[in-house]
């Protein structure tokens, strides 16, 4: 783990350099918890200021999604997040108890 963190590509275990995604966005993507877990308690910040809603967005499985919110990741907007909401349950399929959940944290924690 600490060689993927130090920045030496040749030894990163997942594939950062050929992604724009940074790399809790793509253990997110992977649905890899335990991956995430050990970042956070590295230190590791948040890839982006909307990590939530980019989450949501790509279609992260809904574990994932709980564990952003119960680690306080950021969000950004409400009226994002409601857009990301909108096209998971379009393209998705993410159900309307996963959506209406969201909806309320983005109620509660958006930041306009």
């Amino acid at each position: 783990m600490r060689r993927c963190l130090s920045g030496c590509h040749s030894k990163q275990t997942w594939p950062t350099s050929v992604r724009p995604e940074g790399p809790s966005h793509y253990a997110a993507r992977c649905g890899d918890m335990a991956t995430l877990s050990i970042m956070r308690r590295m230190g590791l910040q948040w890839d982006y200021p909307d990590i939530l809603t980019r989450a949501v967005r790509s279609g992260h499985p809904t574990p994932v999604l709980r564990w952003l919110v119960e680690e306080g990741a950021p969000l950004g907007s409400v009226q994002s997040m409601e857009g990301a909401v909108a096209s998971a349950v379009g393209w998705c399929g993410m159900g309307a108890e996963d959506a209406a959940w969201l909806r309320g944290v983005a109620a509660e924690h958006g930041s306009g």
